[in-house]
């Protein structure tokens, strides 16, 4: 017959793989997640015939509501808000102020705690709401209580307002729920999962209190579905799993702790423990499991080897020792996790604590059980935070690709920062996002700033000077975070916005195209905020399509300039052509018929300059009315060329190949395009020698949009362009009286890059002073496959 020793081995053995399988199977639950919000948005939908259901979920350890699934209109914002659990109520939004409430609420019209931008953009003026919490309550043994709304009173309030339904419906918890008795206070949890939203878009539809009942309830018994696909849920079953193993009274799993707060995010209990004990033993940095951690093993009370006696825990730990605990343990969980690297030190680490509230001795057989499991524990836990690290990552590309693809659709410039800003916001949960368009040509910031959120003090806006914030990030040329003002300041210490608006940290953003600078971007927390490497990442990827928006704006903006001035120009061309040909046409006569030798030679001048006049109108006529067509661009450089006065001291190197495909545009208009940086080319070499190089290319792959791109270098060995006029040379009129060349319609780069940017290319300049310049557009190919 077996002995003692291996029947005990075998127990052992047998409750360790048991619990080793339930904790798996709690980590693959947290991949039914999105089919569990899925169902319960579905079923509650058809059960109470709404037009819309969502269901939005807090994260602990960010301390944030995210909306996160949606169905019929409340799918266009699922996954694009994220808002901050603020505990000052008057800044907090309507899913975080329900969140923090044991009461549901209908509402329709206007509410205080809705951000006005949302409001506006989705239509909420149209809806009818319900917003209920999604409330769990767990006993003094972790273990969650079944239909507890049952014992539940109600208390309905009605909100007179003008313009809408606002409606009450908070739950009256019993004494042994609501913590007003002793000792249940020190027994039950109350859990908030998250808020659901639901209701009708006609806003004038009546939602009567016994559906809100009855939503509430519903909600209430699906919240455990919740619970049971989130990570909270694997830690409680590692917690039961350790208690099972180890055969003790009781067992605590405590994770993520925060060295500011004295406390861990995340606790799960099991067995006969009160949590008026762990709010009694709060972690101390002396303490069993502190020690535990900073030794990467385990610790135990009492350890008979280091000459403990059986009551040392009375010595050590008084209050563990009060609450009946006579021996312990406490094994390290410590996750090496690189998924998340951070701005700013925060452990991802916990301790496993075993209590027994008998006199036990601690063998070193179920020590290295105990470690064992705690070792697996720790790979689940890696494995729930690498899923749960990839799926949230998921959203937030998705949401920040939804959000980049708005700013490409908003039309009215006016309206582009503020939409920036409130996205932004939404997406990041930030507190206050600050954005400042910049016009790099002027060194100058355009006043007012869209601004995004709830401030505490209105903002007035002034000129921003040389030694503001906003001049003094372009200064710093790089982007800036910063987790804590406690800290780190930089030049923020001083900003009268940080201190009026409580800010404590933030990141300054650069939105730049290339070179160019568009503007900056503050992302202000009212809390210590530590910036995780995806969350820069994704915080430098709004930037990077905030600012190409930004530029678009502007180029849409030249490129409807453009096409007004045609449409003013036409009339007046017609004009001109028409007085013009007439003061030709008697000036031909005079010059014809007069006898004197000096009127005749006047006659002849004015025939002569009605001439270049009428060419020119001809010109700008054809420019204004010719349709963009597939067009050889060899073809086109070639009659550039020939239209510039080039010197036979300066070298002409073309290389441009006979195959490229066709690009699209006005046949006149590129013309001049290419003219105009020819003669500038020619113009910044002169009276010396020099090479003008002249070169087109295919690019290999898709440039933007799609589409398939010719990219033309124009260079040449002239004087060079300082920098700082990077930009500033294609701004209407500059270098306009240095300008050498007053031929023909006088067509500058403002007039160049306009006239790209219209056919969808653009154009850039580098430059060396000294050694030359080089212009390079890139133009869209034709649709057409055939090469012209």
């Amino acid at each position: 017959m077996p002995d003692n020793t291996e029947i005990e081995f075998k127990a052992f053995q047998e409750r360790l793989f048991d619990s080793i399988n339930r904790v798996e199977e709690s980590v693959l639950k947290l991949f039914e997640l999105d089919a569990t919000l899925e169902s319960i948005c579905a079923e509650i939908q058809a059960l109470f015939d709404f037009d819309f259901a969502s269901l939005s979920l807090i994260s602990p350890e960010r301390d944030t509501i995210e909306s996160l699934y949606g169905t019929g209109i409340a799918n266009r914002w699922a996954g694009q808000f994220k808002h901050y659990l603020e505990q000052e109520e008057g800044l907090r939004d309507i899913l975080a102020d329900v969140a923090k409430k044991d009461q549901a609420e209908v509402i329709s019209g206007w509410d205080n705690r809705f951000d006005d931008w949302s409001y506006k953009h989705y239509r909420h003026d149209s809806l009818v709401r319900i917003f209920v919490p999604i409330i769990l309550f767990q006993d003094h043994r972790g273990e969650l209580i079944e239909n507890w709304i049952d014992r539940c009173e109600w208390e309905v309030t009605h909100i007179e307002k003008q313009d809408g339904q606002h409606t009450t419906c908070r739950v009256v918890l019993p004494n042994d729920l609501s913590g007003n008795s002793h000792p249940s206070n020190d027994k039950h949890r109350r859990l908030v999962l998250g808020v659901m939203e639901a209701g009708y878009e006609n806003c004038h539809t009546k939602i009567e209190i016994a559906q809100v009942k009855a939503l509430f309830k519903l909600v209430s018994q699906r919240a455990r579905n919740v619970w049971e696909s989130q990570f909270p849920c694997v830690l409680k079953v590692i917690a039961e799993s350790a208690m099972q193993i180890l055969q003790a009274d009781a067992s605590g799993l405590y994770f993520l702790y925060e060295p500011d707060g004295s406390r861990y995010i995340f606790e799960a209990l099991a067995g006969n423990v009160s949590r008026h004990f762990h709010r009694k033993c709060t972690p101390r940095p002396n303490g069993l499991g502190r020690r535990a951690l900073q030794l990467g093993t385990y610790k135990f009370i009492p350890d008979f080897s280091k000459g403990h006696i059986s009551e040392e825990i009375m010595r050590s730990n008084r209050p563990v020792y009060d609450e009946g605990v006579k021996a312990m343990a406490a094994f390290p969980l410590i996750v090496r996790h690189d998924a998340e690297k951070r701005y700013g030190k925060k452990n991802r680490e916990g301790v496993l604590y075993v209590d027994y509230h008998q006199e036990h001795i601690f063998t070193d057989e179920e020590l290295r059980w105990g470690e064992l499991f705690a070792n697996r524990a720790v790979d689940a836990v890696r494995h729930a935070m690498t899923y749960e690290h990839i799926n949230n990552k998921a959203r937030q590309l998705a949401a920040v690709h939804a959000v980049a693809q708005s700013f490409t659709h908003v039309e009215d410039p006016v309206e582009l920062l503020p939409h920036i800003a409130w996205y932004s916001l939404n997406v990041l949960a930030a507190d206050i996002v600050t954005i400042y368009e910049y016009i790099e040509t002027e060194h100058r910031f355009l006043v007012p700033p869209a601004i995004a959120g709830r401030l505490k003090v209105k903002q007035t806006h002034k000129d921003i000077l040389r030694h503001n914030v906003p001049f003094k990030l372009i200064e710093h040329g790089e982007n800036i975070y910063i987790p804590s003002f406690d800290k780190e300041t930089m030049f923020f210490e001083d900003s009268p916005f940080s201190k009026r608006q409580g800010i404590q940290s933030l990141a300054a953003i650069l939105l730049k195209v290339r070179r160019e600078t568009v503007g900056v971007m503050f992302i202000n927390y009212r809390r210590p905020h530590w910036f995780s490497e995806d969350e820069v990442q994704i915080i430098e990827t709004l930037a990077s399509s905030a600012a190409i928006a930004i530029k678009n704006q502007g180029r849409l903006v030249r490129a409807q300039a453009m096409a007004t001035l045609g449409d003013l120009a036409a009339p007046m061309v017609h004009k001109i052509n028409n007085d013009v040909g007439a003061i030709h046409t008697w000036a031909k006569t005079l010059q014809d018929q007069c006898s004197d030798e000096r009127n005749k030679r006047n006659a002849r001048r004015i025939v002569s300059r009605a001439s270049k006049i009428l060419q020119g109108t001809q010109r700008l006529n054809s420019w204004i009315q010719q349709r963009p067509k597939p067009l050889s661009l060899k073809k086109i450089i070639d009659e550039a060329i020939v239209r510039v006065n080039i010197s036979d001291s300066i070298d002409i190197d073309l290389d441009i190949p006979q195959n490229l495909s066709a690009v699209l545009a006005g046949e006149q208009q590129l013309i001049d395009v290419f003219d105009n940086l020819i003669q500038n080319a020619v113009d910044a070499m002169a009276p010396d020698n020099g090479n003008l190089f002249i070169r087109a290319i295919s690019l290999n792959s898709l440039y933007r949009n799609g589409d398939r791109w010719i990219e033309i270098h124009v260079s040449d060995t002239g004087k060079g362009i300082e920098k700082e006029n990077y930009e500033n040379i294609f701004q209407a009129g500059f270098g306009s009286n240095n300008t050498k060349n007053k031929r023909g319609m006088g067509f500058g780069l403002w007039w160049t890059r306009a006239y790209i940017e219209r056919v969808g290319g653009d154009i850039n300049v580098v430059s060396k002073i000294g050694e030359g310049t080089t212009f390079i557009v890139r133009l869209p190919t034709s649709n057409t496959e055939q090469e012209v």
